[in-house]
Formats: C-alpha cells, structure tokens, sequence
C-alpha cells in the first residue's frame, strides 16, 4: 500500500513539475534543434506520466511495476531528481531571451536528452510489463485503448498548456497598445524605387550612428524630401543586423492624422509592446499591471510605461529606435514622449522631421 501512494504522490508532483519545465521551454525564443528536441521529449514524457498516474490510481493487481517505480531512490525519486535542476535553470529565463543567457550548452542538451530519454524507457517498459499480465484478452484490448486514449489526452493537454500561454500573451500584447507600424512600413518600403536611399546607410553620420560612436540621429529634412522612404529603408536594413547582433529593433511613424491616438503615453506602450512580441513570454511586472488595470478598468500612466520600457531595454544589449515624422505629433506630446524616449537605456535613437527646433534641442 505505501508503494502505490508513494507512486500516485510522486507523479503528481511530477506531472506539474513537467509542465511548468515545459512551460518555461517554451519561454525560450529559438529555432536550435537541440532546444526543439528537449521541448518535444517533455511533451512525451508529460504523456507518458499521466498513463503511469492512470495505471497508479486504477488499483489493478497487474500493475505492481508501475507502483515499484516510486520506491525509495527509484526511478521516479531520480526522475524527480532530473526535473527539479533543470526548472532552477529554467525558472531564471523567464524575461529574458535564449540567445542572451540561456543555461545549457548543446553538449549539456544532448546528455540530458539521453537522461530524460533513459527515463522515457524505463516508464514505457513497466507500462507494457504491466498490460501484458492482463489475464483477459477482452481486459488487454480495454487496456490498451486506455492507454492509447490518455497518451492522446495527454498530449492534448501540453498542447492546451502551450495555447493557453500563447493565447494569454496575446491579449496582453493586445491590451497594451492599439498603434501598429508594422503596415506602414510594409507600405512605404513597397513604395521605395530600387536604390532608393542606399546611399544614406553608407553616409558617415549614419555609420557612426550604426557603429555605437554615436547614440543619436537626427535627420531633418523639408516636405517631399523623403524622409519616410529612408526610414523604412533603414528599418528594413536594421532588420538583418539587429537579427544578427542579438539587438531589438522598435519604431514609430508618426501621422497627423492619428494624433489623437498617438499620445505619449500610447507611443510609449507601443514601444514595449513591440519589445514584447519579439519573444514568447510575458514579464511578471507586466501581467501584474495587466490584471490590476484591466480590474478596475484603467490604464497605466506614461510613468509606468516609460519604468516598464526601460526595464525591457535592459535585458537587450543593444535596442535601435526609429522615429519617423516626430514633428507631425501634437507639441505636446512631442515634448512629453522625447522626455521620456532620452532617458531609454541601452538605445540607438534615430529621429526623422522636418526643422523643428525643439526636436533639434
């Protein structure tokens, strides 16, 4: 009897200490197929679990290998063991990207994919040990529809987990900010003739300003100049090299005729809305603003933006801002959101107007 309570306790535990691995895995923001594989083999061993967990609770006298799994320093109590380092490595990730500080180096994947995948046999062989001394034929078909359902019920499970994350993070993202660039560049860069303002990024100002000698840009220019073609061709080149560098890219175009929307406050939580959606997770600060505010149905103040901004910055080497057409914001949010956009960490900013000396300022 203490055999089959040790087991039902121990994958309990095990059940949630995988999925809040898993959940963390997929925090990750990467393509490595190391990372890809770990994510996958604890999907697997999520499902094979929940079959042991089903086996453990279903009292059966043919499933005494199940139970003789949670014995002492068994192969549960290792597993257990295996799962608990790697969600300490984990848990610090969350906020952060893979390529900045994640824990292991491929070499290190590949031995614990082995360990987990080890462990994967060994809960697969006491499963079928078990089924085959099922005494009936008609009690193994049942048997083995069972485990067939819970494996399929499982795997569904990590995938709702999955998509309940994602999901979350979606309306988050969403709550934060209504303004979307992103057809805007797509628009103007589609305008551009072929060539069109290459000659710019090989000019020395902006060679300074993309090499680090010079943190701020501003390009000015009379109407017609055509400063928002150059912008979105520089937004398409920073692209590639913030791809490469391990930097962010985040932008603005600014139009007077959204400048109703287009406060500070709003332009501010674009910015970070932007940072956001450039990975898969969403920082506990954030959602804990997200539930506050959206209780009470209120929203952050510009402070509590520009605080949030910066702390994202932080985590990224280095961030390039654009700024396209400050000048046909409202002056005071100009004033408000350049207050705000100068004291930004870690950030290459580049502004686009028309003469304006306060912008110049």
């Amino acid at each position: 009897m203490t055999e089959v309570l040790g087991a039902t306790a121990s994958l309990i535990s095990l059940v949630e200490t995988a999925v809040l691995v898993l959940k963390y895995l997929n925090d990750v923001n990467s393509a490595r197929d190391d990372i890809v594989r770990l994510k996958q083999e604890m999907v697997t061993l999520i499902s094979v679990l929940s079959t042991l967990k089903m086996l453990a609770d279903s009292g059966h006298p043919w499933s005494a290998n199940v139970h003789s799994l949670g014995v002492k320093d068994g192969p549960l109590q290792q597993f257990k063991q295996t799962l608990e380092r790697l969600s300490k490595l984990l848990a610090p990730l969350r906020g952060f990207r893979e390529r900045i500080i994640f824990p292991l180096k491929k070499g290190e994947i590949v031995t614990l994919l082995d360990e987990l995948e080890r462990f994967e046999g060994i809960f697969n062989l006491a499963i079928e040990l078990d089924n085959s001394k099922s005494n009936s034929s008609s009690s193994s078909k049942v048997t083995q529809a069972t485990l067939s359902y819970v494996r399929d019920m499982a795997q569904r499970f990590s995938g709702l987990v999955i998509s309940k994350i994602e999901a979350e993070n979606k309306e988050i993202t969403h709550w934060m900010s209504s303004l979307s660039f992103t057809g805007r560049q797509i628009d103007m860069f589609q305008r551009r003739q072929e060539g069109t303002c290459q000659w710019v990024l090989e000019s020395p100002e902006v060679k300074r300003w993309l090499s680090h000698e010079a943190t701020t840009f501003w390009c000015w220019g009379a109407p017609g100049a055509g400063k928002t073609i150059f912008a979105s061709v520089l937004i398409n080149f920073l692209e590639k090299m913030a791809q490469g560098e391990g930097a962010a890219l985040i932008y603005i175009y600014c139009m007077y005729n959204e400048r109703a929307e287009q406060t500070a406050s709003n332009l501010v939580s674009s910015l970070l809305q932007q940072l956001l959606l450039q990975r898969s997770n969403i920082p506990d600060q954030i959602l804990s603003k997200y539930h506050y505010h959206t209780m009470r149905n209120s929203r952050p103040s510009l402070e509590d933006w520009s605080t949030l901004l910066a702390s994202e910055l932080r985590l990224w080497p280095r961030t390039f801002l654009v700024i396209n057409a400050l000048d046909e914001c409202e002056e005071n949010t100009r004033f408000e959101f350049l207050a705000c956009i100068k004291k930004l960490p870690n950030t290459s900013l580049l502004v686009t107007s028309r003469p304006n000396i306060m912008i110049q300022n």
